[in-house]
């Protein structure tokens, strides 16, 4: 259902080198343990990237990690500890959202350090008009959230086989999936 990509020693060797030799984001709410899952999901997009023939180059920025095909791409990832459905949610914090403004969100789930899952992406402004305001503290369900964020359903969230296809300026992204869906049939 979601591309996988199977996190081999050495992308383990490389992103932990990563991890390493990068200083401590100063807003990191995680304390710095998410850069793993983050830069494990990076490395493995971008591969994904390569493979599907895009041009795909990090920015070296903490605003957006990539330009594919000119475009700003942000990616945010969990870890998880079961394969991701569409129930699952993606989220991006409040606090990263007054600097990023991406022309793109690209969500993934890195189970259990073995397997990074690209689950979708969404516009930005899609993203702001899909997304629910999650405050810290609420409870959801078998967990609390741990800092402000905005969070979208992966069902709400478009198909990786239908990224960066060019999409008309007159059309909504309802409208656009549409007609790409039928033309894909």
């Amino acid at each position: 259902m979601y591309p996988e990509s199977i996190i081999t020693k050495r992308d383990q060797e490389i992103v932990t080198a990563r991890v390493e030799s990068e200083d401590d984001y100063k807003n990191s709410m995680t304390k710095n343990r998410g850069k793993y899952v983050g830069f494990m999901t990076e490395r493995k997009f971008m591969g994904w990237c390569q493979k599907m023939g895009f041009d795909c180059r990090q920015t070296n920025t903490h605003n957006d990690d990539f330009l594919v095909n000119n475009k700003t791409v942000d990616v945010k990832a969990k870890l998880r500890n079961v394969r991701t459905n569409e129930d699952h949610e993606a989220s991006v914090w409040e606090s990263s959202m007054s600097h990023q403004k991406p022309d793109f969100y690209v969500f993934g789930s890195v189970l259990k350090n073995k397997i990074v899952q690209l689950i979708g992406w969404l516009e930005y402004e899609r993203f702001l008009s899909l997304s629910r305001i999650m405050n810290k503290g609420m409870d959801q369900g078998n967990m609390s959230i741990v800092e402000d964020c905005r969070n979208v359903y992966h069902w709400q969230t478009n198909s990786m086989d239908s990224f960066m296809k060019v999409k008309p300026e007159d059309q909504t992204t309802d409208e656009w999936l549409a007609d790409y869906n039928k033309a894909e049939e």
